[in-house]
């Protein structure tokens, strides 16, 4: 009966450890964010670290700052590369950034060969994990 108390008071602890984990990544992951808003609001300027304007993007979509939008829109744009165009793809259709999404298009269109070799390699491997 000890032996079991004592599991559940460590089980319990452990649960406590994480949410608290958890609250602490939320509070910084916000605070990164509103950082990043206020020095787009008040400098006009934004960071360089790809995931928050990652974030931003989608954000700006939700409070409706389409100026926001735009210019994380304008820095994707002259990102794309045939190794994140499919990645890019996938955050414009979740930020409504249709500039982003058509430009996405337009270099996987123009390397259809490399991503056609990229499937059929990937197909390749599954199968052989399948047959094995």
């Amino acid at each position: 009966m000890e032996c079991k108390n004592l599991r559940v008071k460590r089980f319990v602890s452990l649960t406590f450890l994480l949410k608290l984990l958890k609250v602490d990544l939320q509070r910084k992951f916000l605070s990164n964010l509103s950082l990043a808003l206020k020095e787009y609001l008040y400098k006009g300027t934004l960071p360089l670290k790809e995931e928050i304007l990652k974030e931003l993007i989608v954000y700006s979509e939700k409070i409706l700052l389409k100026g926001l939008k735009v210019h994380c829109e304008r820095i994707f744009v002259s990102q794309i590369k045939k190794e994140n165009a499919v990645e890019l793809y996938e955050l414009s259709k979740m930020s409504g950034a249709e500039d982003l999404r058509e430009a996405c298009l337009q270099v996987i269109a123009s390397n259809l060969s490399h991503f056609v070799d990229e499937l059929a390699s990937v197909l390749r491997t599954r199968c052989s994990k399948k047959n094995s």
